[in-house]
């Protein structure tokens, strides 16, 4: 049996909103009747040094079928600034990913201080996360898809 193909999806922000989704059909366009949510999970992002970490944790938490390991063939993060050249340049809140990493995940929680990240890069997060296709949009493009 050939495994369907599946996308890493996620909504940046304040709060990092991922799920995992196997396509269960090829056709051009994903709807609600094509795929199927295998895992869902958020976090806040004030916890976490970077999205790899946030999405390392994810992969890792999301439960298995029978010797199953999931490796997602595409990603999509929708993220809150503006994309060019698929890089992210500025994240306009005050929260961030980048930053003295802290020593546990408690102590993340209760960070205070922020700086800013001053881009996302889709190439890089591909060859972190070993990823064949990662895709960064604008936040306020996802919700234009999504209707």
């Amino acid at each position: 049996m050939e495994s369907m193909p599946l996308i890493l999806a996620g909504d940046i922000g304040r709060k990092i909103n991922l799920s995992l989704l196997e396509i269960q059909e090829e056709i051009e366009g994903i709807s609600k009747k094509n795929f199927r949510i295998l895992y869902e999970s958020s976090y806040p992002m004030r916890a976490f040094s970077d999205l790899k970490e946030v999405i390392h944790i994810f992969m890792k938490d999301a439960p298995r079928k029978k010797s199953r390991f999931y490796s997602p063939q595409k990603a999509c993060f929708a993220v809150p600034g503006p994309i060019v050249n698929n890089r992210m340049m500025v994240l306009t809140n005050e929260q961030s990913f980048f930053g003295t990493p802290l020593q546990s995940y408690e102590e993340r929680l209760h960070r205070k201080e922020s700086k800013k990240w001053k881009q996302l890069s889709a190439q890089a997060l591909q060859n972190e996360l070993e990823i064949p296709k990662v895709s960064l949009i604008n936040d306020y493009e996802s919700v234009c898809y999504g209707i």
